[in-house]
């Protein structure tokens, strides 16, 4: 029953931010989903059980963040965030602060996307990424993103040169949405296949079956495992997951 990310278990709360907005844009400060994930790795992250949105370098959510999104001109918007020692290890073991920055192009149902995810530290790590959403008709979603990493490591996770490529298509025909993804991650999955229904019930009431495979482990760990459990040796595998989700507020 935690309410966590899957990933980062550390995380002891989803939202909690404050902020304003307005017509000059929208401001805020705490801990919240950042500004590269809702551009470029959200547009792929459709699935509904665990094994959603880790083929993508990224990380969701952050505490002690700050991100300012323009409003749109033209179809055209930006955003920027600074994420206090939320970036990657400096030579002496603490967190470098993390930047971020995306610029987008809405031309009615095509949004165009790309954003860079600086976590600086020791490496001088640089995540960058472009996206596509294409709202094809009514039914068809389709989402795409590639991810590169810049960086000094030579070898391993976040070698530079090291790419994220995912393709995503939703069909929804009644009550089922019926979702499909493949993708290529380096060092964190490699060939990654994914499909899934989603069957909603009621506006509330939500039920899902998705069957997950990895080439090589990333989201696959322990059984809820999260980024202490990967095994980064590992072969991957596959896993068939169930489930409902179910919405509420407060009266």
């Amino acid at each position: 029953m935690r309410a966590r990310d899957p990933w980062d278990q550390d995380e002891d709360i989803r939202i909690a931010k404050v902020g304003i907005k307005g017509t000059f844009g929208d401001l805020a400060v705490g801990h919240m989903w950042l500004p590269y994930y809702n551009a470029i790795a959200y547009p792929v992250d459709m699935f509904s059980s665990y094994y959603s949105g880790f083929a993508t370098y990224t990380s969701f959510r952050k505490d002690n963040t700050i991100a300012y999104y323009t409003p749109s001109f033209a179809g055209f918007s930006a955003a920027a965030a600074y994420s206090d020692e939320n970036g990657a290890a400096r030579s002496n073991g603490n967190e470098d602060n993390r930047w971020q920055a995306t610029a987008s192009y809405k031309a009615g149902d095509l949004t165009l996307s790309a954003g860079l995810d600086d976590l600086g530290g020791a490496n001088d790590l640089k995540i960058w990424g472009t996206s596509v959403m294409w709202q094809a008709t009514d039914a068809l979603f389709i989402g795409a993103k590639y991810e590169e990493h810049d960086s000094d490591i030579d070898a391993g996770y976040g070698a530079d040169g090291d790419a994220a490529m995912n393709l995503y298509a939703g069909y929804t025909l009644g009550k089922n949405t019926f979702k499909a993804t493949i993708a290529d991650v380096d060092n964190y999955g490699e060939n990654i296949f994914q499909l899934g229904l989603d069957h909603q019930y009621r506006e509330d009431l939500k039920f899902f079956v998705e069957y997950y495979s990895e080439q090589e482990t990333a989201a696959i760990t322990t059984r809820r495992g999260g980024a202490d459990d990967t095994c980064w040796d590992c072969d991957g595998g596959y896993v068939i997951a169930a489930g409902l989700r179910y919405d509420f507020s407060a009266p």
